[in-house]
């Protein structure tokens, strides 16, 4: 996953090589706290204590815990952006196999352990922490953009809330899956099929439910 390797860290302009360096460690740190420990394990002096730096290194980068979950989740929105784009490239050769590819791209992490801890720890600080949960709506509808039209190209007579509203349940559905099957769950060796019928299914509401039904509010 991609808190290894893929994140897309922020330009940092000003910052020596150091401070770049310094600031990834701090980031990728605290991502694997939240992954391994939660929410409430996460403090500034257990990050710095981790990386190694003095507390007061680390809140010269990040004065509070607020503007280093900032940065956190700026971070996951800008990775998130950069998978999506990637879905616009995929091999297609009708409207139906593009939107069924783009639902298989997004399930790419559900089997993976860190990703599933890491979307669990943040739905739940989503409750509690507006910055969180405005971010967190921020990634979603990242991901929207391009399965909204992509359902669109399938069924052409669909509005555009139409195919939001479908967007949304169609994730929906599938990241719930991660409940029962996800990595050390009671169903994770029936996850490829979970995800077979899901898609399957999603497929077949799109293609017959009716423009204008069920009535979506606007």
């Amino acid at each position: 996953m991609w808190i290894e390797s893929d994140l897309v860290l922020p330009a940092w302009p000003d910052a020596t090589q150091k401070g770049r360096r310094i600031r990834e460690q701090i980031l990728r740190t605290t991502m694997q706290i939240l992954v391994d420990d939660g929410f409430a394990a996460l403090t500034l002096r257990r990050v710095s204590r981790t990386v190694g730096i003095h507390l007061s290194t680390l809140m010269h980068y990040y004065p509070t815990h607020d503007d280093l979950i900032a940065e956190l989740m700026q971070t996951i929105l800008e990775t998130f952006r950069h998978q999506i784009s990637a879905l616009y490239d995929l091999p297609d050769s009708s409207p139906r196999e593009h939107l069924e590819n783009m639902l298989r791209a997004t399930t790419h992490d559900l089997s993976d352990f860190s990703a599933m801890s890491l979307f669990f720890e943040l739905w739940a600080e989503s409750n509690r922490n507006p910055l969180v949960k405005d971010l967190l709506f921020q990634v979603y509808k990242s991901g929207e953009r391009p399965l909204v039209e992509a359902i669109r190209e399938f069924r052409t007579d669909l509005s555009e809330v139409e195919a939001e509203r479908l967007c949304v349940l169609g994730v929906s559905l599938l990241e719930g899956l991660m409940v029962p099957a996800g990595p050390g769950r009671s169903y994770a060796d029936c996850m490829p099929a979970f995800i077979d019928l899901t898609i399957g299914a999603f497929l077949q509401m799109v293609a017959t439910v009716p423009a204008g039904k069920p009535d979506f509010p606007r």
